[in-house]
């Protein structure tokens, strides 16, 4: 943290060139635009503000970039934010989790861009799946998009490389439970879990589903694909260890009416470059070892 009073009237980005004798105006400009920068405690949005004598110029240290980097936003506006995620990343959790959370890296975002913005978070996705994710952007919204969810007018579509051999087209219909360590089991006093799926292609050993979710339970469908007898690749807890580096579910169309406007609206994710199952390895060859001992010369 660096830290500075000012003597005479400057601007932020002279006191800048001050405090970090050498750097370049565009360094000075990206510390402004990358939220780093604050006035009395008060973060700047131009390298421009005008700092008064004895007011106190921080800048915070740069963060190191995150699995965020890359990812994006599909769509926003006033009520609305819909959002790619990557792979790896945490939607949300508790307030004292210390791992990078999507929704706190759009807060920032969004309070960057417009002061005082708010997200509010509507559903979830796995931490170690991708695809769409849709944000609310004012409480109305929020409200609007709950209800929606709650009478399934909301179409989420995904596709999954799973294993085994599912049947052409299905319907599963199921009861899910959570456990006390966050699994979630098939369990006659469970709460309903309905989805539908078609096969569209294969490769290998490996099929690939579009599955249509018609409710939203946690883990659904990795739960109810293994329980069926066809794990999504990938997944280390309701599947097996088959060499995927990541898990091959993918959120990849969402639609909605509009909180505001009503309007039908759809969303479409392209599936990521490393959304193929990986073959696997050749067993290694081993040659036989000789034990015949050699003549000696």
């Amino acid at each position: 943290m660096e830290e500075a009073s000012t003597s005479v009237p400057l601007t932020i980005l002279s006191r800048l060139r001050e405090m970090f004798p050498g750097s370049h105006v565009s360094t000075c400009r990206k510390m402004v635009t990358d939220g780093r920068v604050a006035l009395q405690g008060v973060r700047v949005r131009s390298v421009n503000t005008p700092v008064c004598q004895g007011q106190v110029v921080t800048v915070e240290d740069a963060q190191p970039q995150s699995r965020l980097a890359g990812a994006e936003i599909i769509y926003s506006d006033s009520d609305i934010l819909v959002y790619a995620k990557p792979p790896g990343v945490i939607t949300s959790t508790t307030r004292d989790e210390t791992r990078p959370t999507l929704i706190a890296e759009l807060e920032k975002r969004v309070d960057r861009d417009v002061p005082g913005s708010s997200i509010y978070l509507v559903h979830r996705l796995d931490r170690d799946a991708s695809g769409l994710l849709i944000f609310a952007r004012n409480v109305k919204a929020l409200a609007s998009l709950k209800m929606q969810f709650r009478r399934h007018t909301i179409t989420r579509r995904y596709v999954a490389w799973v294993h085994g051999n599912p049947a052409p087209a299905g319907e599963l219909n199921d009861t899910l439970v959570e456990n006390a360590t966050g699994r979630m089991l098939l369990r006659p006093d469970g709460k309903p879990a309905r989805l539908y799926y078609r096969h569209i292609k294969t490769a290998g050993a490996y099929h690939l589903l579009e599955v249509e979710l018609y409710t939203g339970r946690k883990h659904q469908i990795r739960v109810q694909c293994a329980q069926h007898g066809f794990p999504v690749a990938g997944d280390r807890v309701y599947g097996k260890a088959d060499g995927q580096k990541r898990l091959l579910l993918h959120a990849l169309e969402l639609v909605i009416n509009h909180p505001h406007s009503g309007h039908r609206m759809a969303f479409r994710s392209p599936l990521p470059t490393d959304f193929q199952p990986r073959k696997p390895s050749p067993p290694a060859l081993h040659r036989p070892v000789d034990r015949r001992k050699k003549p000696r010369k």
